[in-house]
């Protein structure tokens, strides 16, 4: 939902609206009371005291995972004039079909099995030229084969349809990295794999 009202917002605001998002923590409660007060007096509604959890860094992340690839870019690079820190802390916790070059091979098959034939050759057509030889190294030759026939055959399509093919190719890699059954090799540091 976040994504959408983002997209949703004027270009010129969007940054700015996630540069606040981004760096809101925690809520003491004093605030957290006044702001109850006024909306039981305009709406009749309590939200809970307390701590409340709202924004972050995270949660910025996870909404531009979500929002489609033109306007992540558009506030990316609004947001890297603006505060390159911020834009750089961001860009690391987001993962983008780009970001499949850093997957391992055994992981890339596991999710090869899950992403049905068209989806990846949508998301292939406009996939760089290492992260597509990533992708078909990991097939078997007649899987490789059909893929760029297909790819060949289906003529110009639109790069939303491309962009939406890859976000489906993303989310599938999430959930299996957050089962564990993938690994995406994230700048600064190695795991150990002991066998």
């Amino acid at each position: 939902m976040a994504s959408i009202v983002l997209s949703a917002l004027p270009q010129e605001i969007r940054a700015d609206v996630v540069l606040r998002i981004a760096s809101m923590d925690r809520t003491p409660p004093e605030i957290v009371r006044e702001v109850e007060r006024v909306l039981e007096r305009k709406m009749a509604s309590v939200f809970s005291q307390g701590f409340t959890f709202a924004g972050g860094v995270k949660e910025v992340a996870e909404i531009l995972n979500s929002i489609d690839r033109g306007t992540e870019k558009s506030i990316m690079a609004e947001l890297e004039e603006r505060d390159p820190e911020l834009a750089d802390e961001i860009a690391r916790l987001m993962f983008t079909f780009d970001d499949l070059i850093h997957v391992d091979d055994s992981g890339i098959q596991k999710a090869l099995r899950e992403i049905e034939q068209r989806d990846l050759a949508l998301a292939l057509k406009t996939a760089n030229e290492d992260l597509s030889e990533k992708i078909l190294h990991n097939m078997s030759e007649r899987a490789r084969e059909m893929i760029k026939e297909e790819m060949e055959y289906m003529g110009p399509v639109r790069l939303r349809t491309v962009e939406e093919a890859q976000q489906k190719i993303v989310s599938v890699i999430r959930r299996l990295e957050e089962s564990g059954d993938v690994v995406i090799s994230r700048g600064g540091g190695t795991d150990e794999i002991v066998v």
